[in-house]
């Protein structure tokens, strides 16, 4: 069967009958991103047709995508979700989820793949219970980024009681997006309506994340922000309905007259949005990965607790700058710390330094 010509059939709960494999990814829009090059992988497997289990909200990350036969949607309720599974040979699961690989397990699928690192009710415990093939969840000081890290689960083995993890796989990790064109449309019309010339420079800012370990103190991103106005960016700054308020006020603190779009677009949507920009400045969250598969030009992501390595940038042609504060306890990904250093005392300046660096190496390819 040709996957790249397949239907990618929505449906919210019965899995397409006699199908091979399928894959649940994370569930937020970066981690769904990251997991493209592993179905693209999957899908390249001779005879394999990929299906994929998400939320409805992720579904539209992956409508437009050549490697996915069928999304099912996320259904409620342990009898459900095992029905969903039991026509499938194997599932590759990216989630920390016991839950699922038992399911999966109690459904008779013959071949169940994960990470060992399981959320049980009395905490994360590295087990893989339910899993024929397990890799070791990377630790969160790996350098390796996630998208190998998911690469390498069709690598893996476990033989006996012994986890062993292969050499990371040599599959392509190049990040992609389909916007749909109702999508850019809708995007274009938006931008209009807010004033934005047609073929005007566009860098996106995006100064909140869905966890709040992730977040700096916005004052750390005006000088950035001033800087990437006075190069002569029009501002476009995304997010949910509750960051507007957020957005509002940093705009107002930095002197910019950004255009708030918080709350404004579907997931659909910001995906064609990101496919307008030329920079992104962005806090670690689901737009540096969009951004990133929609190869926006130049990318500075900042970080908090968490690992640039493995949750950075790593697209071929596109330029990326971390910004983060060197400490010797970070990466720690705690959301409560004794002292939030990491996030306190990163300085303005380094972020300001990478955007220009970012200006730079955009004068010098004349992509600006």
């Amino acid at each position: 069967m040709a996957l790249a010509t397949c239907s990618r059939k929505l449906t919210n709960s019965t899995a397409h009958p006699n199908k091979h494999t399928l894959v649940i990814p994370l569930r937020f829009l970066g981690d769904t991103v990251l997991t493209i090059p592993l179905l693209r992988a999957v899908a390249a497997e001779a005879g394999v047709a990929c299906d994929v289990l998400c939320s409805e909200a992720m579904a539209a990350v992956l409508k437009g995508c050549p490697y996915v036969e069928n999304i099912l949607i996320e259904p409620k309720g342990l009898r459900a979700r095992l029905a969903l599974l039991k026509p499938y040979n194997r599932v590759i699961l990216l989630r920390k989820s016991v839950t699922w690989a038992i399911l999966a397990q109690l459904a008779g699928v013959a071949e169940r793949w994960g990470y060992d690192k399981q959320r049980w009710p009395w905490g994360y415990r590295r087990w893989g219970v339910g899993l024929t093939q397990v890799s070791t969840y990377p630790h969160r000081q790996e350098k390796q980024p996630m998208v190998s890290s998911h690469l390498s689960l069709l690598l893996s083995e476990k033989k006996t009681s012994q986890i062993v993890s292969k050499a990371p796989s040599q599959h392509d990790t190049h990040l992609e997006l389909w916007p749909l064109e109702q999508d850019k449309a809708s995007i274009q019309t938006l931008l209009k309506a807010h004033g934005v010339p047609t073929g005007a420079r566009l860098a996106g800012v995006h100064a909140v994340a869905g966890s709040h370990g992730k977040t700096v103190p916005p004052k750390t991103l005006i000088p950035a922000i001033r800087r990437l106005h006075r190069a002569g960016f029009y501002i476009v700054m995304s997010g949910l309905s509750e960051d507007w308020d957020s957005n509002e006020a940093l705009a107002k603190s930095a002197g910019v007259a950004a255009i708030n779009l918080a709350g404004k677009t579907s997931i659909g949507e910001l995906i064609a949005l990101c496919g307008e920009l030329s920079f992104l400045l962005s806090l670690d969250s689901g737009p540096l990965h969009v951004a990133s598969a929609m190869n926006v030009a130049a990318i500075v992501g900042v970080y908090g607790p968490t690992n640039e390595h493995q949750w950075g940038v790593r697209q071929p042609g596109v330029w990326f700058r971390a910004v983060s504060n060197p400490l010797d306890c970070r990466p720690c990904y705690a959301k409560v710390c004794e002292h939030n250093r990491c996030k306190l005392d990163l300085k303005a300046e380094w972020v300001e330094k990478a955007v220009q660096d970012g200006l730079n190496v955009l004068r010098s390819t004349e992509r600006m």
